[in-house]
């Protein structure tokens, strides 16, 4: 209940959360609910909500499978509104500041009377010292006071300064979220409520692609192809939502297959592909995502964005901040607030052939964003490694003039380049970040590359490269490598 009290005094907005065991599910304010929500939440499209009623179902629909079986938090009065929809869900109990007789009424049939309703004193203070007794040792700390509010927000590190309201609603919706999940944990968050919370891992970046899953998921359930299941007359909740879940999973077949689908749909439905996830997914924008604690990678914004995040609230406190900003991050602010995202030259190659006295050849991985991930690095390390440029691909190289005079399959399109065989080749990797990285640990597979070199590098690469500081803390200009390099 401390989430949805501290994020109405935040906010403004009623606001509720659905919890399942140590973390939410889901949390969001009383916005009032679209048509596609209605549906996509099992909501009449005649049905009266109160802006606590709409509160909670936008928490529970965040994740509806985690969700079964939750505790519904509420910041107001629980109204017969927010009642009558609870009575249908499975729930295992409800907590709220008060409740209006009808709605007591309502939830006294649920659980053939057995369903768990608390009552919280909304001026209750807690102890300002907690203890928690574990295992014979006692532990003691000050309760968390912290507030959070549109305050904590006006530190922007990015170029582009603008950050809407909505998006700082946003921002305290996440940061809120956060602050009563488990560590490490992610959520993304959009018109205020979370739509994927990554709770509970060791690593960021598995907070984040956790988050990034659920949301996706959010986000296909708006499908038209979702839109227009037909279930079977009275399937019940949980099993339209298992059947959503699995036809949007890769086994797709399980829900699907002869003797199975009938049971759950009138009309067998024709299965979302692959290319149909990745399109609608693509054409998303508008999500914020917040952090528990710092990025220590720009991979985690690579993952963010590919789920719609334009918005993006961390402590920062890295020690590559400085990348992670490049990377299109921020520390407790937005990045490009514009549906295009402007990515930054996202990684470089340059190769030195024979001891530095040829003209040092570069192949800058350029574009719109097409090496945004360690996998895409390590393809494009391929390509260098075979000397070989494939059509489809040439939009990556066609900034750089240099490229027509590398050496492919043995052979060079310009004059004077030697085979490979004869080379004494040296690379140098411009980045220092998770592609960089894997650039450098392809590229020492092959043992004709005598030496490679990082720029500005980062710690994990000093076993792989010889990491050079030439540029500060600033990103390094593509122009100025080659002299740079020959300098040092």
């Amino acid at each position: 209940w401390q989430l949805v009290k501290e994020l109405k005094e935040a906010t403004g907005l009623p606001s509720a959360a659905s919890f399942k065991h140590v973390s939410p599910a889901g949390a969001a304010v009383g916005i009032e609910l679209s048509e596609t929500d209605r549906q996509i939440y099992f909501v009449a499209p005649d049905a009266e909500l109160s802006p606590i009623a709409c509160a909670y179902i936008r928490a529970r629909g965040a994740d509806r499978l985690c969700s079964y079986g939750d505790w519904a938090a509420l910041s107001d009065v629980c109204d017969a509104a927010t009642a009558a929809y609870l009575k249908d869900e499975v729930s295992d109990g409800i907590i709220a500041p008060g409740y209006t007789e009808e709605a007591l009424r309502i939830l006294k049939t649920k659980k053939k009377g057995n369903y768990n309703v608390v009552q919280i004193d909304p001026d209750y203070v807690p102890a300002a010292q907690e203890c928690k007794d574990v295992f014979g040792v006692t532990f003691e700390q000050g309760h968390n006071n912290f507030t959070i509010d549109e305050k904590l927000l006006q530190n922007l590190v990015t170029e582009n300064k603008e950050l809407p309201e909505a998006a700082v609603r946003d921002m305290i919706v996440a940061l809120i979220t956060l602050k009563y999940t488990q560590s490490n944990s992610v959520c993304y968050v959009k018109n205020g409520q979370a739509i994927g919370v990554g709770a509970g891992q060791q690593s960021r970046i598995h907070c984040t692609r956790l988050a990034g899953q659920k949301a996706d998921n959010w986000l296909l359930r708006q499908h038209p192809k979702v839109l227009g299941l037909q279930f079977v007359d009275g399937i019940r909740r949980p099993d339209r939502d298992n059947a959503i879940d699995v036809y949007l999973s890769d086994e797709y077949e399980d829900v699907l297959a002869d003797g199975v689908w009938q049971g759950v749909f009138r009309v067998k439905p024709e299965p979302i592909t692959a290319e149909e996830k990745k399109a609608w997914i693509a054409s998303q924008s508008g999500v914020t995502c917040g952090s528990d604690a710092f990025f220590p990678f720009g991979d985690n914004v690579e993952r963010a964005h590919k789920s719609g995040v334009q918005y993006i609230a961390e402590p920062g406190g890295s020690i590559r901040d400085d990348h992670v900003i490049r990377s299109g991050t921020t520390m407790s602010s937005p990045p490009r607030t514009n549906t295009t995202w402007s990515w930054p030259l996202q990684a470089c190659v340059y190769s030195i052939i024979n001891d530095f006295s040829a003209p040092i050849q570069s192949v800058p991985f350029r574009g719109k964003g097409e090496l945004r991930t360690p996998y895409q690095a390590t393809a494009a390390a391929n390509l260098f490694l075979n000397c070989h440029v494939p059509t489809e691909s040439a939009a990556q190289f066609a900034a750089c003039e240099a490229a027509a005079s590398l050496p492919r399959n043995g052979r060079s399109l310009g004059t004077g380049a030697r085979k490979r065989s004869e080379m004494n080749m040296k690379v140098l990797v411009v980045g220092g970040g998770g592609r960089e990285h894997a650039v450098i640990r392809k590229l020492r597979e092959n043992p004709e590359i005598t030496e490679i070199f990082a720029l500005p590098g980062n710690a994990g690469m000093r076993k792989e490269a010889v990491c050079m500081r030439a540029c500060g803390r600033k990103p390094c200009a593509y122009p100025s490598v080659p002299k740079t390099f020959r300098r040092l």
